[in-house]
């Protein structure tokens, strides 16, 4: 089985309110990503600075980021994977509201040897929608003991599958898979596209 690790920890700055509770059709942005999460696996793991703003929702496993004080994406990353009982775990943001499980499985299928299976889309590497193996955790903490932030300068250090946009079309022929809300307007433009 695979793991399923959702990255709720960001400030939201843009858009002014957390984004991951955000109403999506009667129900928090983050209950509408977890309902369709559970087809790849029904233990969701969710890693936040702040985890009793996720009290509400049952069925999952709440866990405080590892570094709450730096809040960067590769401690949160860390925090997650060192948690998830699954050796392969896909990893998302908690503002992807097209998240598309047969390309999520796809990429899974890519995942043989390597250590991570990253999309690539037309502004680069998508880091938040990718197939993270726990091999990654030696590399992820020795870039964090050194105050590294950053999550794709671990890749020069581990085994990575990059799938080009060709590849990705097959699944998600407009890639809207990768869409993150930034604005309060994406937020809009997304309620009349559901």
């Amino acid at each position: 089985m695979v793991g399923v690790i959702i990255l709720a920890g960001g400030e939201s700055t843009r858009i002014g309110e957390n984004k991951a509770l955000l109403d999506f059709n009667g129900k928090p942005l983050i209950s509408y990503m977890i309902e369709k999460l559970r087809e790849i696996n029904p233990e969701i793991i969710i890693v936040s600075s702040q985890p009793q703003d996720y009290d509400f929702l049952e069925n999952v496993h709440l866990i405080e980021d590892k570094y709450p004080d730096k809040k960067t994406v590769l401690q949160a990353l860390y925090s997650g994977l060192l948690e998830s009982k699954e050796n392969d775990n896909f990893v998302c943001a908690c503002d992807m509201p097209y998240l598309n499980i047969n390309l999520i499985k796809y990429l899974f299928s890519l995942k043989s040897e390597f250590d991570v299976v990253i999309p690539i889309v037309e502004y680069g590497p998508v880091i938040l929608h990718t197939i993270y193996s726990k091999s990654c955790l030696p590399v992820i903490e020795a870039h964090l003991e050194r105050n590294s932030k950053s999550v794709k300068k671990i890749f020069r250090d581990l085994n990575v599958k990059y799938v080009p946009t060709e590849a990705l079309q097959s699944e998600d022929s407009k890639l809207k898979s990768f869409f993150h809300i930034k604005t309060f307007l994406d937020y809009i433009l997304v309620q009349g596209d559901l």
